[in-house]
């Protein structure tokens, strides 16, 4: 029965992102008001040793045994207001979802969402008792987000797949531990431009040894960032055209290269020629080396999300990519960001015909929906987004290798 209870309690840890401290905590103060909760007879009942549906009452009981599989129920009690609450010293990056949106309670299914199912979905409401971070001064790209206060209820959004409501499968809450244990010396390179070196930013501060990018460094700056207690390295490298990849690959030799071309957009025939003559070789040289020394090396292309046209005028998330493509066809910048779809889709499909091997990280689908992550303080900058509030890469990437490195929380 210890045994029993000791792995439920590790398996919520993971699900809700805090310590086990936190849950005995909370499940102490659950279970002290169980009695008065059996005798107020409330419309929400638990009952561990009968988990049936009552259909003439329509009272919804909970099968605490077999959680994985149970629905939280909009009641009077809320078992996520128990479990989900955190404070910024936590290593794991949880929150607190709007308790008004119960729609978005998931079935809790322990398998990890599959990578190719994590770009479709929405972004909800979440509040933290502090940010998650405080960003460092002197980014020239990732400013602070306007009215960022450091000791105060930090209200953001959170991505959320759909796959979580519709399957039950998780998307992991961003936690440095399980990040350090599946990147355990190994090296993750992130190569693009200043929209990827904010993820490097991101990465850094999220793992607790934040970087900033001083005004004075080349736009070509490399930087390195050893995290997870000296058992981890990150590298970013701000490289517009890829063509840096080689000297990353040669001097580094990552296990993880997250590449993208970016927001510097040139025509098709022009990117197809770059990419075949330069990037695509050296990352073919790097996986074969791989192989050869019995590395198991990642490749994740991430497709480039556009900027926003007017996107002072955005409070929240939008909710369809399709109007927000509708605003851009019918909104010249003279940066082709309604054209950023279309060579997404062209780089996806010549990757198709490549000898390497990859995962892409479909981030077109997720940023586009944030026009109101650009409040950065910035005069008409509407394509950088600002910290902490834009991590959603910094998420989507551990969540891969969570699931490239087949990292299973029950058997831990």
């Amino acid at each position: 029965m210890a045994a029993l209870l000791k792995k439920h309690i590790a398996i919520l840890s993971f699900i809700f992102g805090v310590s086990i401290s936190t849950i005995l905590t909370s499940f102490w103060t659950f279970s002290s008001s169980w009695s008065l909760v059996k005798q107020q007879k409330d419309d929400f009942l638990i009952d561990i040793d009968n988990p049936t549906n009552d259909e003439n009452t329509n009272k919804e009981r909970i099968d605490y045994n077999n959680i994985k599989d149970t629905k939280v129920p909009s009641g009077d009690i809320d078992i996520l207001d128990e479990l989900n609450i955190l404070s910024g010293g936590d290593k794991s990056v949880g929150g607190t979802v709007d308790n008004n949106d119960t729609s978005r309670i998931p079935s809790h299914n322990l398998g990890l969402c599959p990578i190719e199912d994590l770009f479709n979905g929405r972004w909800v409401n979440v509040t933290y008792d502090v940010p998650a971070y405080t960003p460092m001064k002197g980014q020239t790209q990732s400013r602070t987000c306007e009215n960022f206060k450091p000791d105060e209820n930090h209200h953001t959004y959170r991505w959320e797949p759909d796959v979580v409501q519709s399957t039950g499968c998780t998307f992991a809450n961003f936690n440095e531990e399980s990040y350090c244990e599946v990147m355990k010396n190994k090296t993750v390179a992130i190569v693009g431009d200043s929209i990827s070196y904010d993820n490097f930013l991101s990465l850094t501060h999220l793992l607790g040894v934040p970087q900033s990018l001083p005004k004075a460094m080349n736009k070509n700056a490399l930087q390195k960032s050893i995290v997870c207690q000296n058992t981890s390295t990150l590298i970013g490298h701000r490289d517009f055209y890829l063509h840096g990849i080689k000297h990353v690959a040669d001097n580094f030799f990552p296990d993880v290269m997250v590449i993208n071309r970016g927001a510097h957009y040139v025509a098709d025939d022009e990117l197809l020629a770059d990419m075949n003559q330069t990037a695509f070789p050296h990352l073919e040289e790097w996986q074969n080396n791989c192989k050869l020394k019995g590395k198991d090396c990642l490749l994740i292309w991430r497709t480039t999300s556009p900027g926003h046209p007017n996107c002072k005028n955005y409070t929240k998330p939008a909710t369809s990519v399709a109007e927000i493509e509708e605003i851009l066809d019918n909104f010249e910048t003279g940066y082709h960001w309604n054209e950023f779809h279309v060579q997404n889709k062209l780089m996806k499909d010549t990757l198709k015909h490549t000898n390497l091997t990859y995962e892409v990280m479909d981030a077109y689908y997720v940023n586009i929906l944030r026009p109101d992550l650009h409040k950065n303080g910035v005069k008409n900058d509407c394509l950088h987004t600002c910290l902490p509030d834009d991590d959603g890469y910094s998420w989507l990437l551990h969540h891969m290798l969570l699931v490239k490195y087949n990292y299973t929380f029950m058997t831990r």
